[in-house]
């Protein structure tokens, strides 16, 4: 106990050293009152002045998620009977590539030719940024048709990069994807982050079942060829019992082609109820392996952006630069009191 109690009054020492100390300095930025107004005034000023040195831009963020719903088609269906259901789904839409695609120069240049409405117009938002610039107009009005295809090729290739360097990110999280488009232009960012979206939702989709659909057109191409030859041989055999009508029954050969309609009518009308039952399989499992994209969040005006209230500026900027003062008369005092011992 005894070997304790200096332990505990060394601590007790200490603290009150420390807080001797603090007071002291307290007592020190008391005399720099002028200071410390001054150090707030303009670091408000600076905060008022933040939207000059850092443009406004606003954010449009799209949260979507892919689905990709495949029937339950019963256990009991051979594949020999519809070989068309055997389908590769390939990688090509994993989640990865997907983010992939987003930023591919097809997608984001088919997204800016898009027609929109704006301000009760149809434009594209490749025209709005043609309006900003003056070179960009004479040549959008070009009449030299070989120069102006190199010419705006070279053009869409640098808006292009712009766009995925500094207006265009995206972030994949397990099966939750999130498109964010960035731009000084409010309009501009929502519109391209939704036409974004829907370029790689259409070609998506377009690419995802474009072998189901072929194989559901050579059905229907099927159904139809064996219906019209259906239709010929029922024709054949109303003529055929025009011809045979009070024949004498012994005269079996003057029946032989009636029989032969008979035989055709009978196996395509079977051909056609297959391909009919295959045909409308078919167009069950297009729609059920057809991809989409489903929204969970889009973007709403008014957008994000990154800029604070000018009020918020004014105060974060003025504390700001007050902290920094404060930090900067320790340093000082340290410095002397260190000079002092040495």
């Amino acid at each position: 106990m005894q070997t304790n109690q200096p332990l505990i009054q060394n601590d007790e020492i200490d603290l009150i050293e420390l807080l001797r100390k603090l007071l002291a300095f307290v007592g020190y930025l008391k005399t720099k009152k002028k200071q410390l107004l001054l150090s707030f005034l303009i670091g408000a000023f600076l905060g008022l002045m933040y939207p000059l040195y850092n443009p406004l831009t606003y954010t449009a963020t799209i949260s979507y998620v892919v689905e990709n719903e495949v029937l339950d088609f019963p256990e009991k269906i051979n594949s020999s009977e519809y070989p068309w259901l055997i389908v590769n789904p390939g990688r090509t839409f994993l989640d990865e590539n997907l983010s992939t695609l987003f930023t591919s120069r097809k997608m984001i240049v088919n997204a800016i030719e898009q027609p929109v409405v704006f301000n009760n117009d149809t434009t594209t938002l490749l025209d709005e940024i043609y309006l900003k610039d003056d070179v960009l107009k004479t040549l959008k009005h070009s009449k030299d048709s070989l120069s102006f295809t190199r010419k705006k090729d070279s053009l869409l290739n640098s808006i292009y990069l712009s766009l995925v360097e500094s207006n265009i990110d995206i972030t994949q999280d397990e099966s939750l994807g999130k498109l964010t488009v960035t731009h000084q232009n409010e309009w501009f960012a929502q519109q391209l982050a939704l036409n974004l979206l829907k370029t790689v939702e259409d070609f998506y989709t377009k690419t995802k079942i474009k072998r189901s659909k072929n194989n559901l057109a050579i059905l229907q191409r099927q159904r139809d060829s064996i219906k019209d030859i259906l239709n010929k041989n029922l024709t054949a055999v109303a003529v055929q019992n025009d011809n045979n009508f009070a024949l004498n029954p012994a005269l079996t050969a003057k029946r032989l082609p009636s029989i032969k309609e008979r035989v055709d009518v009978k196996s395509n009308t079977i051909m056609l109820n297959e391909l009919i039952r295959q045909t409308e399989f078919a167009k069950v499992h297009l729609r059920s392996i057809k991809p989409f994209i489903q929204v969970i969040d889009q973007p709403i005006p008014p957008l994000v952006n990154n800029h604070y209230k000018w009020y918020v500026r004014l105060l974060l900027g003025g504390f700001a630069l007050i902290v920094l003062y404060v930090i900067f008369c320790f340093l000082v005092k340290l410095k002397n009191k260190i000079t002092q011992l040495a």
